[in-house]
């Protein structure tokens, strides 16, 4: 299963406090998404499709998932941290209405050995959100839940 962060550590870190839901399609797990959740925000803090079942809509579903689940839950936005290099990754959360919120820059510069992605060595974490609330921001791009009606074909 390929993990939206290579460091176990990291991962085992937030795990523990983490909400997780799990998508599964024939009595097998194809996606798995760990949320931290609080008062008025939901954060993605890793979302992993199997990879035999990656490129077939399993990310968009358990994405929409999740924002459903946060606007039923009366929380204001959906947060999600991705690196610079993550070109793939900004593609697929712009696509579903996420903004850049912010950049913090040498993010993933103590990473030992460097991780690189798409040829461009990940130094930078960029904050998205995706806002729930009309008071909160507008919601850019396509509307998430038209995109979540029926599964994948498997």
């Amino acid at each position: 299963m390929g993990l939206a962060d290579p460091s176990a550590e990291h991962i085992e870190s937030y795990l523990a406090e983490s909400t997780l839901f799990i998508g599964e399609w024939a009595n097998e797990w194809v996606a798995v998404a760990a949320v931290m959740i609080g008062e008025t925000e939901m954060t993605l803090k890793n979302l992993a499709v199997k990879p035999e079942a990656q490129n077939q809509g399993w990310g968009t579903l358990m994405l929409t998932h999740l924002l459903d689940y946060a606007e039923r839950s009366g929380l204001e936005r959906v947060t999600v941290a991705i690196s610079n290099s993550g070109v793939r990754h900004l593609m697929f959360y712009e696509r579903l209405g996420f903004r850049i919120g912010g950049i913090e820059p040498d993010f993933f510069i103590g990473y030992d050995p460097p991780i690189y992605e798409n040829g461009i060595r990940c130094l930078d974490r960029l904050h998205l959100w995706f806002d729930l609330q009309p008071s909160v921001g507008t919601r850019g791009g396509v509307t998430p839940r038209s995109q979540a009606t029926r599964p994948p074909p498997g």
